[in-house]
Order: C-alpha cells, then structure tokens, then sequence
C-alpha cells in the first residue's frame, strides 16, 4: 500500500505565531509524522504542507526559492536518522492556484452548481459567520452538496475555500490505485480536514482511505478513519 503523510502543518504568517513551527501542537503532529513514517519508509512519502498564504508576495516567492523547514523539525528528524532529503514540501500558495484551476475546467459538472455569492444558506466554512465575502461586489459561488446536504462552498469568486484547496491536495498525492493518506494536524483542524475528505471524494471521486491524527493544546492525540 501507498501511504502518504502529511504532518508538521504550521503557519508562516507572524499574526499567526501560535500556530507557528513551535507551536506545541504542530510540532508534536510533526515528530508522530517522522515516526510514522520510520514505520514504513520504503512504502511512504512524508510531506510537510505550509501555510504560505497570509503573507506578501514577494515574500512568499523568495521563501520557496531558498525555503528550509524549521530548526526544531530538523533536529527531530536528523535524531530519527533521516534528512530533509526524506520531506517533500507542498506550500498552500500552489495548492491553491491549483485547484482554481480545477474549478474554472470542470464548473460545468453536475456536481457543481454556480450561485450568486449573496445566496442566503451558504456555508463558507467551518467558522462560517466569519468567512464573510471580502467584498461588497457581485460574484458567484461555486458550491456542491455538503455532508449533510446543505451548500458547502468550494470557491467564491476567483478564491478557492479550504475544503477545495485541501480536496486538491489529496488528490495530487492519491496517485495509486491503493493509496492510504495519514493527517497528523492541530486538532482546530478536524473540521476543515472532515470538509476536505468530503470534497475530495465529490469532487475528485476520490478512493484513497484515511487515518486522521488530531493533537489538542495539552498532548492529548485522537485518531479517526475516513
């Protein structure tokens, strides 16, 4: 079996420091990850997805061209008897374009239904009363139906929402027949990760299936299939 790993998920923008690299949750989703990992080597791939997003441009792209994963991921994995030649980095930012573009090929599926952003009933995401329309002008949304039939959005306007964008992730590394995925995440993740599974089997038809791993502020670890 093909297992992929996502572990480490951590932010860069500053305003988000708690869920930076030192954060207690991600950097223990991070070292679960490297164990997992050092179960099954041969037949794994450990990637470490950043959060690339809430930051500048130009900022953005001088990271990715000279990135290097933290100090503190660094030293667990070189003490697990691995390099970062092991990690594969998958930064939001193209994750995100990525699955615009699925959207703007495939928003004539049956699927999807096209709708004005300003629709009463739509769910955004997880927070949804504060994933409020950045702006005041006319747009559509793109929605499918939501786990419990209500109208999930999976992009308004030109901006993909992060069911779509993790759907997107799923489905880049689903790419053999027998694929297991592992989320090791901060547990304020779960919903967005439960949302993401949804999308990605709509969507994509995905068949990979999943263990979800979900630490909360204190150490305390659950563990969920998908």
């Amino acid at each position: 079996m093909n297992k992929i790993i996502f572990a480490g998920h951590y932010c860069i923008n500053e305003e988000l420091v708690e869920l930076g690299s030192n954060g207690f949750s991600e950097y223990e989703s991070w070292k679960e990850g490297v164990r997992k990992f050092s179960e099954d080597d041969e037949n794994s791939k450990l990637i470490l997805w950043v959060n690339d997003i809430g930051i500048e441009k130009e900022k953005r792209k001088k990271l990715k061209e000279s990135y290097k994963i933290p100090e503190n991921y660094a030293y667990f994995l070189k003490n697990s008897g691995y390099s970062i030649d092991n990690v594969e980095v998958a930064f939001e930012s193209s994750v995100r374009n990525k699955s615009s573009t699925f959207i703007k090929k495939n928003k004539k599926k049956d699927i999807i239904d096209v709708v004005n952003s300003s629709e009463s009933n739509l769910i955004r995401c997880v927070e949804n009363k504060i994933c409020e329309l950045e702006a005041s002008i006319p747009q559509k949304s793109y929605v499918i139906l939501g786990p419990n039939n209500e109208k999930l959005v999976v992009k308004d306007g030109p901006n993909p929402k992060c069911n779509l964008i993790l759907a997107t992730l799923f489905d880049t590394y689903s790419t053999e027949v027998d694929t297991k995925i592992f989320n090791i995440f901060n547990g304020i993740y779960k919903n967005r990760i439960t949302l993401g599974i949804h999308v990605y089997k709509s969507l994509y038809s995905g068949n990979s299936v999943f263990e979800n791993t979900y630490f909360d502020f204190i150490g305390n670890k659950a563990v969920e299939y998908a």
